[in-house]
This record gives C-alpha cells, sequence and structure tokens, in this order.
C-alpha cells in the first residue's frame, strides 16, 4: 500500500465584503495494489437525509441495504465487488472512521480528512493508519467475489443486506 499525507489551504474570498477565510484540511492518502477500481467512491452523505428510496448520484449509485450504512454512505462502482466489499465489519469500520473525519473511496484510493492543522505527529499517525486499515479492507481480488458474496448471505446481521448478496450471487 503506498501511503502519503498533505495539508491544503482553501481561501475564499466574499466579494461583498471582502474578507477572506481560511479552511485547513490534513488528508491521508492509501492507495492498495491494486487499486480499488471496484468501488467508484464512497463519499460522506448527510445522516438526516430521509431520500433513501433513490440513492443521490447517476444511475451506478446504489444502496446496501443497510439503512444506518446508506444514510451515511453514496455507494457506486461495480455493484457485485462492492457489495462483497462491504460486510458488516467494513460497513461498521467505515461509520465509525467517518465520524471523526471524512472518509472517501476514489480512484483507487481511500482519504482520510480532518479539517485543522494536526501538530500532534500521533493525529497524524492515527489518519495514516486509519486510511491504511480501510484502503486494505477494501481490497478484494475478483476472483474472490463469489466466497464473500457468499459468506455475506450466510453472516451479515442485516437481512435486507443479505438478499442483496443472495441475488447478485444468484447473477455472478
Amino acid at each position: 500500500v503506498d501511503v502519503w499525507a498533505s495539508v491544503r489551504v482553501e481561501r475564499q474570498s466574499d466579494p461583498l465584503d471582502g474578507v477572506t477565510s481560511e479552511t485547513v484540511w490534513t488528508n491521508a492518502t492509501a492507495c492498495p495494489t491494486p487499486p480499488l477500481n471496484h468501488i467508484g467512491f464512497v463519499r460522506t452523505r448527510d445522516p438526516d437525509d430521509a431520500a433513501l428510496a433513490q440513492p443521490p448520484g447517476g444511475d451506478e449509485a446504489f444502496l446496501t441495504g443497510d439503512l444506518t450504512f446508506d444514510r451515511s454512505f453514496r455507494i457506486d462502482g461495480a455493484k457485485p465487488g462492492t457489495v462483497a466489499t462491504l460486510n458488516a465489519g467494513i460497513r461498521e469500520l467505515l461509520n465509525s472512521s467517518s465520524q471523526e473525519m471524512e472518509v472517501h473511496v476514489e480512484h483507487g484510493t481511500v482519504t482520510c480528512r480532518r479539517m485543522g492543522f494536526i501538530s500532534n505527529e500521533g493525529e497524524i499517525a492515527d489518519l495514516i493508519r486509519i486510511a491504511t486499515r480501510l484502503a486494505l479492507a477494501l481490497t478484494l481480488p475478483p476472483a474472490e467475489v463469489p466466497a464473500r458474496l457468499h459468506d455475506n448471505v450466510r453472516n451479515d446481521p442485516v437481512a435486507a443486506v443479505r438478499r442483496l448478496n443472495l441475488a447478485l450471487l444468484v447473477q455472478h
């Protein structure tokens, strides 16, 4: 896994009053080999969003069946591989990680970003550790998709998630 950290400052000027504001983001990005191309991207959504009948975004977006997870994340990408990857443990890891920071998977990499400067080396190491852990957890070779779907059908605690995995397993 290749990992890097960065700090980005975003400046915005208000044309009406001339006031400039700055937002500082500390990022940790992890790119496994091979990249996470089976998951288009995962991006944090508003957890209070009640519009869950249709996932936001294009036609590729879908719901996992886990209401708690679906309220927090927008998922798209190759559906069998993505659904197989998002077992209960990984959904919980993403949910808990996103409480402290913004988490998204895009272009094959996992990025964890936290607003503000991080002055403590331990906090930067934690950010990198979480991004790396997620990147490794989300890595699933295509040959392992049917076995993971089968495992999810047997073991996932959410009935709607088990049904989705079963439907994809039958199609696969």
